[in-house]
């Protein structure tokens, strides 16, 4: 099945990323209620149906949803499933917070990347159920693991920095310490401060994981921390 992202947020942020990962996706939607379109369309997905109940119109190969994130009604309406990527980039974050809170609420598999616009926000957007948190000034970093999360052109020995973000790839091993628990069990953001952004297969193809998901010999960790923290993933694995 074809994998949504779906972007937050459409300032500078929202529309960067929404371009990146359209570099890679077809299927990416930008959801903002300042949009104002001539004409309304009811959007019908290539592997599935969307039911958008707001104002729809497709620019520059995305998706434009008229409508406002901070309503349950928006996210019903997009059918979002466990390999869906919904990024926030909205400009106070209070307002991250609670679609954070409303978008785990219906979907706890859906993978949430935040934008903090301030670091004293971190720990409340993590605590509303967010997978990753980044600062405004390390977003891209996000926005750059987006492009890989398919295996487009992933190198064994990939390590990506931006702004104190470091993203780095980990293979499983015979001997790995992390073979045979699961993604829950491991708990790595409250033992190292990383996050997983993503779990490959032995060829580099994406899996669709949980918390429950087994760690397996072969398997690849995309994983993103500060350089501290992938330090501490390492002793870990």
């Amino acid at each position: 099945m074809m994998r949504k992202f779906i972007i937050a947020g459409f300032g500078d942020t929202g529309e960067s990323a929404a371009r990146i990962i359209l570099k890679h996706f077809s299927e990416v939607y930008v959801i903002d209620r300042k949009f104002k379109f001539l004409r309304e369309e009811v959007v019908v997905s290539p592997e599935r149906e969307v039911k958008l109940s707001d104002i729809v119109q497709k620019t520059d190969g995305m998706f434009l949803v008229k409508g406002d994130v901070l309503e349950e009604k928006i996210w019903k309406s997009l059918s979002l499933n466990s390999n869906d990527t919904v990024i926030i980039a909205l400009p106070e974050d209070r307002d991250v917070i609670f679609c954070t809170l409303i978008i785990k609420n219906m979907y706890p598999d859906v993978t949430v990347i935040a934008r903090a616009n301030s670091t004293y926000s971190l720990g409340k957007i993590y605590r509303a159920g967010a997978d990753y948190v980044a600062p405004l000034s390390s977003i891209s970093a996000q926005t750059l693991a987006m492009s890989l999360l398919k295996g487009v052109e992933i190198g064994k020995d990939v390590k990506l920095s931006y702004s104190g973000i470091n993203i780095e790839k980990f293979t499983v091993t015979e001997n790995s310490k992390i073979r045979g628990i699961s993604i829950g069990e491991l708990d790595i953001r409250k033992k190292t401060g990383c996050t997983i952004i993503t779990v490959l297969d032995e060829d580099d193809k994406p899996v669709g994981f949980t918390v429950s998901t087994t760690l397996r010999e072969g398997m690849n960790l995309l994983v993103a921390g500060k350089k501290e923290d992938i330090l501490k993933f390492e002793k870990l694995i």
